[in-house]
């Protein structure tokens, strides 16, 4: 069963309808040390998301620009602490990232996809309910996806408890 983001109202620092309202220093004391797998293919994307997701506390793995290469980085994280989340691009140059979404479901890794594309994003349909942030995206929507996925209420929730819960604003839950 796919996750799905807790509720935003729940959570602070969401303001009303999802809007992101937190401070840097807010991000920094949520996400320092956090391991986030970065998997984008459009180096310009992929730059821009590291350096946000830095800049918020987070230890980033990757980028990896194909399908290949993240699966790699996923095992080599596994013989250290491992990966807390991901924010996969759902076209790579060799393919859909459905492999690394498998694997990443397999251990247990909540995961967001971004995408450019419309809803029907080209995923498989094995995880066709999995949270989705569209292109373009600001980086407060891409820093409240991790936020809302390594969340301590995130990992508390069970499956039924989160596919009635909202998205933060840019992000769908195809």
């Amino acid at each position: 069963m796919p996750l799905l983001l807790p509720s935003v109202a729940a959570n602070k620092p969401w303001g009303t309808g999802g809007v992101y309202t937190g401070r840097s220093s807010d991000h920094r004391r949520r996400l320092e040390g956090k391991q986030i797998l970065v998997v984008e293919d459009e180096a310009q994307i992929a730059l821009a998301a590291e350096d946000d997701l830095l800049d918020a506390g987070v230890r980033v793995i990757g980028p990896a620009a194909s399908v290949s290469e993240a699966l790699h980085l996923i095992e080599a994280a596994l013989s250290g602490r491992g990966v807390d989340a991901a924010v996969l691009d759902v076209k790579l140059g060799d393919g859909l990232v459905s492999p690394v979404a498998g694997r990443l479901t397999a251990l247990g890794v909540p995961f967001v996809f971004v995408t450019g594309y419309g809803t029907g994003c080209g995923t498989d349909g094995a995880h066709a309910a999995a949270p989705v942030l569209h292109k373009p995206f600001a980086p407060p929507e891409l820093i409240a996806v991790p936020e809302m996925l390594t969340s301590d209420l995130a990992h508390r929730l069970s499956t039924d408890e989160r596919q009635s819960n909202r998205l933060p604003q840019g992000a769908s839950a195809r």
